[in-house]
């Protein structure tokens, strides 16, 4: 079985009833057995091999049989998460202005990116945006998000998730002076 993560466990699991109970191929007609707990399971990215509590032996004889285990393998991909920059806007004061390298966290970082295809309960609670510029004008693609963590840090996050960071763009505008005589 596989699955695209989501933050929740992939699991093939079986109780012998109804179309699970032929997992058991190749017995003699009219005998039969069941797996009566298929249990393995896999929640972050990776693989595991899948498996089984007990074989429930109905009609058939354990004895008269040579087991080969084939239950396969439970395997998580990872997802898709995009992360965006927001734009920004700024009125020139000879100082850099954009991130600059700033960690953002809480309210300041909602209100820095976007951010889509979190699964479950997953969260980004911090990432650093790049980029400044100082002179008035336009800058596309200056403001660069990188290392977004999670409340277990940034590899709980990369270990999950396939991450397409999108830089924003800075404008800073022209400051405006009053010239008297």
């Amino acid at each position: 079985a596989q699955k695209v993560y989501d933050g929740t466990p992939l699991t093939s699991h079986v109780d012998g009833t109804g179309e699970n109970a032929d997992w058991i191929e190749g017995l003699a007609e009219g005998e039969s057995a069941v797996i009566h707990s298929n249990t393995g399971s896999q929640t972050n990215v990776g693989s595991s091999e899948n498996y089984y509590d007990r074989i429930v032996w109905e009609t058939a004889q354990e004895s008269d049989y040579t087991l080969r285990f084939d239950m396969g393998r439970l395997t998580v991909t990872k997802a898709s998460l995009t992360i965006t920059a927001l734009d920004q806007e700024a009125v020139y004061d000879g100082t850099d202005q954009g991130p600059g390298g700033q960690t953002l966290q809480g309210q300041d970082l909602a209100d820095a990116v976007r951010i889509e295809g979190l699964a479950g309960s997953d969260q980004i609670t911090s990432i650093t945006l790049r980029g400044s510029a100082v002179d008035a004008g336009s800058y596309e693609g200056v403001i660069i998000p990188e290392d977004a963590a999670g409340p277990e840090g940034a590899a709980a996050i990369a270990d999950n998730y396939d991450i397409e960071y999108i830089p924003g763009d800075l404008a800073i505008s022209q400051r405006p002076v009053t010239i008297t005589a």
